[in-house]
């Protein structure tokens, strides 16, 4: 079993996802993400085929792991044999794995239609319900015909988590609002579509003028129904392919030419820890080597790609409250799945969605 499937199937263990978001007396989001991440390093770095499925052993072994510095040629190994991610939702993988991201003009002509309409929705809720500020921002500065080509990389580690959650990031930093939605209490036993349409349909109620709302609804319905068919994946990039390919740095809004080798060479001549391999910024280094949010365009990044699934959180969210026996028609908070007693402490806007 290789490496990115050793991963794949981990991430997948049902039972190991419910003992890491398992809190005290609420669903401990901030500890799955955490685990997550730590598993992701862990068998990045070791390419270990041994350690058992659980979140104890897997702890225990990357605190270990993470114990002592590493020797140049260990460093070495986790490099050559490592990767870059792209956290992405599922609906076009059947497109990546076949052709690269570079795909648009290399799929079905019918294809490309389907997909065209979802994209011209999508920039209609967009035009209405707002864009995501960092692509907004990234446009002024490159322009759209180039931002549409661009994907956007990290090295392993939190981040790549982190856009696993949130992918699609176009829609939950766009119509989404960003981080309006986990304002919203979610309802034991409703699906994910349902809760994500309460919300989009109070934003387009509450948030757009002089548009036909009905039909703003309908469209965000097309949207939630696409997107919601698949969870979230992380497509794996060897770190060695893209070593001559042009790859640039987004940090804080600064846009910088990133050196993949300069990096490569700064790690084999410095003295780290497994953690420090896959973090986002080298304290001791210039800004530019903030590797956290990296972007190059997609007939860049070659064709031979890993894929790892990543869980779908809502419906693990939804399991633990069935589990601990909570009825179906209880509102609970977004992050930990705590029961609301009662709706008063909310705006009337929200209260409004919940009649």
């Amino acid at each position: 079993m290789c490496v990115v499937e050793r991963i794949d199937k981990v991430f997948n263990d049902n039972e190991f996802l419910m003992s890491a978001a398992n809190g005290k007396r609420k669903f401990d989001e901030d500890r799955l993400y955490y685990i997550l991440a730590i598993t992701l390093n862990y068998f990045l770095a070791t390419h270990d085929t041994r350690t058992k499925f659980d979140v104890d052993s897997i702890e225990k072994e990357y605190k270990r792991l993470n114990s002592k510095y590493l020797t140049k040629e260990e460093v070495e190994s986790i490099i050559t044999r490592g990767f870059l991610t792209h956290s992405f939702n599922a609906c076009e993988r059947k497109y990546i794995e076949t052709y690269g991201f570079d795909y648009w003009n290399k799929i079905p002509e019918e294809d490309r239609c389907e997909l065209a309409e979802i994209r011209n929705i999508f920039n209609t809720l967009e035009h209405e319900l707002g864009k995501n500020p960092y692509v907004t921002f990234r446009e002024k500065d490159k322009g759209i015909d180039i931002v549409s080509q661009e994907v956007y990389m990290t090295v392993p580690g939190t981040k790549t988590i982190h856009y696993a959650k949130n992918a699609p990031e176009r829609l939950y930093f766009g119509p989404m609002g960003q981080y309006w939605y986990i304002d919203f209490p979610m309802v034991v036993g409703e699906s994910k579509k349902e809760y994500l349409m309460r919300v989009l349909k109070y934003r387009i109620e509450n948030c757009t003028y002089k548009v036909d709302q009905e039909e703003l609804i309908e469209l965000a319905e097309k949207i939630i129904d696409y997107y919601t068919q698949y969870s979230s994946c992380i497509a794996f990039i060897n770190f060695m392919d893209m070593l001559e390919k042009p790859v640039y740095t987004i940090s804080y809004g600064m846009y910088g030419e990133t050196n993949l080798k300069d990096y490569y060479h700064s790690l084999l001549d410095s003295r780290y820890k497994v953690e420090h391999i896959f973090s986002h910024q080298r304290n001791d280094r210039p800004e530019s080597f903030e590797i956290g949010n990296l972007v190059t365009l997609a007939k860049y990044i070659p064709t031979d790609l890993s894929f790892a699934n990543f869980p779908d959180v809502y419906s693990l969210k939804q399991q633990y409250l069935k589990e601990r026996g909570i009825e179906a028609g209880v509102p609970v908070s977004y992050k930990n799945c705590v029961r609301v007693d009662s709706m008063k402490n909310y705006p009337d806007m929200i209260k409004k969605y919940y009649r």
